[in-house]
């Protein structure tokens, strides 16, 4: 697993958020999707063994598309430069709330937005023990 794969990658789709370009790269998005999907396994493998509620589930059945739906934002550009994941009790379903791998930090919460992207959150680095059945981060 690469983690500067995985933001290398979305830092460009950032930079070049257009079909042209994301289907000319298509070889390193599959790269740098197949090392998300490692990570989500290795939390998946982790988070179930710490929470009975969390069921082994493949990662691709956690993991959300990088299409936008631009139907009716501003901003049209087709791809949201994030991988991002949930993983919870049923599956990617959002209730019962469940875990989710933000940014280079994974946490676990509602209301988190849950996303690997190249640009680190302000909360990037905690490494404080989780907190109750679901909270904190690790």
């Amino acid at each position: 697993m690469s983690l500067s794969a995985m933001l290398d990658f979305l830092s460009q789709l950032e930079q070049h958020n257009d079909p042209e370009w994301f289907h000319s790269h298509k070889a390193e998005y599959q790269r740098a999707k197949g090392d998300f999907e490692d990570l989500v396994r290795r939390l998946n493998l982790e988070l179930s063994a710490r929470d009975g509620a969390i069921p082994l589930t493949e990662p691709a059945a956690l993991t959300f598309k990088l299409n936008r739906d631009t139907r009716f934002s501003k901003g049209k550009s087709p791809y949201n430069p994030s991988f991002r994941a949930h993983i919870g009790p049923q599956g990617k379903l959002p209730i019962p709330v469940g875990y989710s791998a933000p940014g280079t930090a994974p946490s676990w919460g509602a209301g988190s937005s849950p996303t690997c992207s190249p640009t680190p959150p302000p909360w990037s680095g905690t490494t404080s023990p989780p907190t109750g059945r679901r909270g904190g981060t690790f």
